[in-house]
């Protein structure tokens, strides 16, 4: 993050999942100047990851969480999958949060003031 330009620069994000939860939140930050998806995560499916992240521009596609964190370096994830794979999720964000000085609680949460909730209606 930070300024460039005096604009405050997007938050770069992981997102993890390639089911309806994803996509609703690719729908969503399609509409949020100040997040941008720079990875799209998924667990099995590999079919399933390439169409929705062609759908949605994203160039960066893993079956591995910690790969994509480490080819990014984004500063945020969203784990927006299965509840059995969410803690895959969560030790991953264990190791962004030691490798930028914070906590996993920072990580997984610390949506700032800077980007606000924006909700989407079909």
């Amino acid at each position: 993050g930070g300024a460039q330009g005096g604009r405050m620069s997007k938050l770069q994000c992981v997102v993890v999942g390639t089911g309806g939860w994803a996509e609703t939140h690719l729908r969503a930050y399609q509409l949020c100047t100040q997040v941008e998806p720079v990875a799209l995560v998924g667990h099995a499916n590999a079919e399933r990851l390439e169409a929705l992240a062609g759908r949605y521009g994203i160039t960066y596609r893993s079956l591995s969480l910690a790969e994509a964190l480490a080819a990014t370096q984004a500063e945020m994830v969203d784990i927006a999958c299965n509840p059995h794979y969410r803690l895959e999720g969560v030790r991953a964000a264990e190791e962004l949060a030691e490798w930028v000085g914070t906590n996993e609680y920072e990580v997984l949460t610390n949506i700032n003031a800077r980007v606000p909730r924006v909700y989407v209606t079909e």
